[in-house]
């Protein structure tokens, strides 16, 4: 996301988009591959093993479509993290960049654009309150995702001692 203002500035809206557009998408294939190829080794390193548990709800939870659409809402600041998570999960590719694609066009939108003001005009204010939104966006959205996450295990816990009750 840092260059995308850069992109506007140099190339205009229109060029700008196209290209951070492209390697945007390039880059999220990069990262889903790399996560899928190494991701739950590495994850299993440097975790113990109740933050792997507690890493395993999240997954469950982002790896469908609400979950992965949340996700991208929320750390759209910061989409490597859930190109990474998603790469973890069990979720089809182009099911992903598609919601991925959609989603993320509206921030890069914004940035780009950002881009473009600030060679026209630069306000500080403007910047910092943006900033201030985008990380207080952040750690609302990991809040809410480990809460939706916990509610789906949650519920998940009582369907199944409802179905070993039934069968007794």
């Amino acid at each position: 996301p840092q260059l995308y203002p850069i992109a506007g500035a140099l190339f205009g809206f229109t060029k700008g988009l196209a290209i951070m557009t492209v390697g945007h998408i390039v880059g999220a294939s990069v990262a889903l591959w790399i996560s899928r190829r190494f991701g739950a080794r590495i994850a299993a390193y440097f975790l113990s093993k109740p933050g792997m548990r507690a890493a395993e709800e999240v997954l469950a939870y982002i790896g469908t479509t609400k979950g992965i659409v949340q996700a991208r809402i929320f750390f759209a600041g910061f989409p490597e993290a859930v190109h990474y998570a998603a790469g973890l999960t069990a979720i089809p590719y182009l099911r992903y960049m598609i919601i991925n694609v959609a989603i993320g066009l509206v921030p890069t939108a914004v940035l780009v654009a950002l881009g473009r003001v600030l060679v026209e005009r630069t306000s500080a204010g403007a910047l910092i309150a943006a900033s201030i939104a985008a990380s207080t966006l952040g750690l609302c959205g990991a809040w809410w995702l480990v809460r939706q996450a916990r509610k789906q295990i949650g519920q998940g816990r009582t369907q199944s001692e409802s179905n070993t009750v039934g069968a007794s």
